[in-house]
């Protein structure tokens, strides 16, 4: 690998192209650092390298480019990256969690950095799925206004819980209480708090809602279930009832 020793503005807090900034506070690489995969220009049939030495500072995400010796098109881009033709970089991200009013990708993680044409927040960055498909333009604003943010890529039970939190105020007293039961069960963590999880708009589109949505917007729902449905109905009340014992200092029993 060649490293060219010029530091590239991966991401800072200006507004992209698509109309909203992303915090770079708010920007997880952890799990791209197992995996950094550079790419010219977004495009995964022209990995070309790896983005190194990640770091923020003064709002602005950065890194240094090592490219594939062996790849005759790698170096191509290498000699113009040295020379200063070629200047832009830019992250392609998983949205984790955006504000819609302020227009804000508050938390997000990288799936991928490019090399491009020109730099990150003059080009557009790219948008995936969290089934890890690139967005077309055309459908970013419409992925993000409808909540397809998943908090649950999140691996640390704190960060679950804390985003639980956010959503479901009252979980607050059990904080610690979810975040032990995380450490020693993940999978139990996740079971709890899928359904807290998420925003109330995408929480419109889910089937496997709460009991205290149907309760607060679809009564009938709940007596219809639990008339014909009892064994899910059962579950929601269970489910209730365990965030009720830990909101209120109690392990569950």
């Amino acid at each position: 690998m060649k490293t060219v020793d010029r530091r590239f503005i991966l991401s800072d807090e200006t507004v992209n192209s698509f109309g909203f900034k992303v915090l770079t506070a708010g920007i997880d690489f952890q799990g791209y650092l197992s995996n950094p995969v550079m790419l010219y220009n977004h495009n995964f049939d022209k990995l070309i390298g790896q983005f190194t030495d990640l770091l923020v500072s003064e709002g602005k995400l950065t890194g240094l480019p090592s490219f594939d010796e062996e790849d005759p098109e790698a170096m191509k881009y290498c000699n113009k990256a040295e020379q200063g033709i070629l200047n832009g970089a830019s992250i392609g991200l998983t949205p984790i969690e955006f504000d819609e009013q302020a227009h804000e990708m508050k938390r997000c993680s990288i799936k991928e950095i490019s090399l491009t044409p020109v730099p990150a927040n003059e080009n557009a960055i790219a948008v995936y799925s969290l089934a890890g498909k690139k967005l077309a333009v055309s459908d970013v604003s419409g992925y993000l206004l409808s909540g397809h943010t998943d908090p649950l890529i999140y691996d640390s039970s704190t960060s679950m819980v804390d985003i639980a939190i956010l959503n479901n105020p009252a979980l607050k007293g059990a904080r610690q209480a979810l975040i032990d039961i995380g450490n020693n069960n993940p999978t139990q963590l996740k079971a709890m708090l899928s359904p807290y999880m998420m925003s109330n708009k995408r929480q419109r589109y889910e089937s496997d809602k709460t009991y205290d949505f149907y309760a607060l917007n679809a009564p009938d729902e709940l007596l219809i279930m639990q008339e014909r449905e009892p064994a899910r109905f059962e579950k929601l009340v269970q489910d209730k009832l365990a965030l009720v014992r830990l909101t209120s200092g109690h392990l569950i029993g």
